[in-house]
């Protein structure tokens, strides 16, 4: 009985003519199961005229004239070797935001230009431990259901005393401000577990600021600031010019319940936050309605002013 590496090779023998060939060096090399015309077709597949014919096995190819590059011959001059080469941290754009991250350089859409730190727990986990301590929900963002928190124990960020550059912190990432109309870097999954990887979705200009959505979880500190001081205040002025009964104290009460809904910039109008803020503005139409001497005017300057306060990050 023969033996199974004898079944098998009798199974893969395939009756073929065979060529002998020259090569470069002079010396014949004989090709099995090759024909002037290339591979030899097997017999159930020679009915079927429309195969075309196979090229010549790599056997009898010319080889390669492709150039090798060397590492060493390549030009890297010009090339970022850290980075500080990459962003650098200055004042941002947006007002009270304080700082943000720019661009030291130029930047290509999809580019990868760092990680973005932070300790992974559980949402559990950060309610208890770090909800309202410090920055911390300010510098922690949203992975699948993981928290990566980038502050200490204080809820401030994480920093090196020694360090000169961008402002001392571990990962200048952290400073990246968020802005609906502008953001340019997007957060990816990385390969290993809890990385995050900050990429540009956009070309990018050299001194350019960064920017990225954090989530509707995280509630950016300044977002409730700049809702005072534009939109509310422009909601405010143009309310006082239809109080023609003087009663602004019950104008301003309402508006003060405005201030106190904290309601993240560019978050969708069906979370607790802007169903507070709907319920505040549900509250105040009625009461400016009975001091007011036009009422439609007024319910669509507080609408008008709702929109913006959801989108005046968005501008």
């Amino acid at each position: 009985m023969p033996d199974a590496t004898q079944s098998a090779l009798a199974v893969a023998t395939v009756p073929a003519s065979t060529t002998t060939a020259t090569t470069t060096s002079g010396a014949d090399v004989t090709a099995t199961g090759v024909d002037a015309n290339g591979p030899s077709v097997p017999q159930h597949h020679a009915e079927d005229a429309s195969t075309p014919a196979a090229s010549a096995p790599a056997l009898l190819q010319e080889p390669s004239t492709s150039a090798v590059i060397v590492l060493e011959d390549v030009d890297a001059e010009g090339c970022p070797t850290c980075l500080d080469d990459v962003v650098f941290v200055a004042p941002s754009t947006i007002p009270n935001a304080g700082r943000g991250l720019f661009a030291a350089r130029a930047l290509p859409s999809w580019t990868p230009i760092g990680f973005y730190f932070g300790v992974p727990m559980n949402e559990d986990e950060f309610d208890t431990l770090k909800d309202g301590v410090g920055l911390a929900s300010h510098y922690s963002i949203m992975y699948r259901r993981t928290v990566l928190d980038a502050t200490d124990d204080d809820g401030q960020p994480w920093t090196d005393p020694n360090a000169l550059v961008n402002g001392g912190m571990y990962c200048p990432f952290h400073f990246m401000n968020e802005d609906v109309g502008r953001g340019n870097v997007a957060f990816i999954e990385g390969s290993d577990v809890n990385q995050v990887i900050c990429m540009t979705t956009h070309p990018v200009r050299e001194g350019e600021e960064l920017f990225a959505y954090y989530g509707s979880e995280v509630d950016r500190h300044w977002a409730s600031e700049l809702a005072r001081r534009g939109s509310l205040e422009v909601a405010v002025s143009s309310l006082k010019e239809h109080d023609a009964t003087g009663t602004e104290s019950t104008l301003t009460l309402n508006v003060d319940m405005l201030r106190q809904a904290d309601a993240p910039l560019g978050s969708p109008t069906s979370g607790p936050a802007s169903a507070a803020v709907s319920s505040s503005f549900a509250s105040t139409v009625p009461a400016v309605e009975t001091v007011a001497g036009d009422a439609a005017e007024v319910s669509t300057q507080m609408a008008n002013a709702q929109e913006s306060m959801f989108h005046c990050g968005a501008t």
